[in-house]
């Protein structure tokens, strides 16, 4: 199969409202206070729970011991985290019919810093993959999706793991040239790789691979080759900025 260009996926863009993917998933619908429900303190609870006590703070919080050393600043709510690129964006409320709701969504992926809870997003995961799957018209194709079943549990097992959204790097190996590796070998693609995420991979075309097709060849592209300044060999591995 020859690199196919990002106009395919566009197209799933344009059509989200009428398309339902693979699986008889349900339509997108507003995002109401269940979905965001699981949502950590907002910034200004944050700033009330840790803001320090100088009545019980010790000496060490308070300044380093060099002269003229400003303490250290207490941290306020967290505002966003990242694991694997694109999860987020491609897959989680994707598909809702209106800005507010799938921001509000995506704001409650951001600020939750409890990785326990976040298998909580599995289910709205389960959404955008049906509809991946579904480009190559092709219906589970998709890695790890079952094919013994039609139901949208057929991307169960994908949709837990990238809940799970962190990179995870296997420090055993001796190579480390495939993006999500262990990954991969969790949903039963043996991959004697280290996994994680080398910065002169393009991990755009793999998991626009992934998604729609379940081929490791990175076909899928986004028209968009991956930059020669990431194939440095010494810290920081980039070449200097311009």
């Amino acid at each position: 199969m020859g690199k196919v260009n990002l106009s395919m996926v566009l197209a799933v863009w344009v059509w989200a409202s009428v398309l339902s993917g693979c699986g008889s998933v349900t339509t997108p619908r507003v995002v109401g206070a269940a979905d965001t429900a699981s949502t950590p303190d907002t910034a200004e609870d944050a700033e009330t729970d840790t803001a320090a006590d100088p009545d019980t703070a010790e000496p060490d919080d308070a300044a380093d011991s060099t002269p003229g050393t400003p303490a250290m600043p207490v941290l306020g709510a967290q505002l966003d985290r990242a694991g694997r690129p694109l999860v987020k964006e491609l897959l989680f409320h994707a598909f809702d019919p209106y800005a507010a709701g799938r921001d509000a969504a995506r704001d409650g992926w951001d600020r939750n810093g409890d990785p326990a809870s976040w298998t909580a997003y599995a289910s709205e995961l389960v959404q955008g993959l049906s509809v991946f799957d579904s480009i190559d018209t092709v219906c589970g194709n998709q890695l790890a999706a079952d094919t013994a079943q039609v139901a949208p549990s057929r991307y169960s097992a994908l949709a837990s793991l990238l809940a799970d959204d962190r990179l995870v790097v296997d420090t055993a190996a001796e190579s480390c040239g495939v993006y999500m590796a262990v990954e991969l070998n969790a949903v039963g693609t043996a991959t004697p790789d280290c996994g994680g995420r080398r910065l002169d991979v393009d991990v755009v075309d793999a998991t626009y691979t992934l998604l729609i097709t379940g081929g490791l060849d990175s076909s899928v592209g986004d028209g968009v080759a991956a930059g020669a300044e990431a194939a440095g060999t010494t810290f920081p591995y980039l070449a200097p900025p311009l």
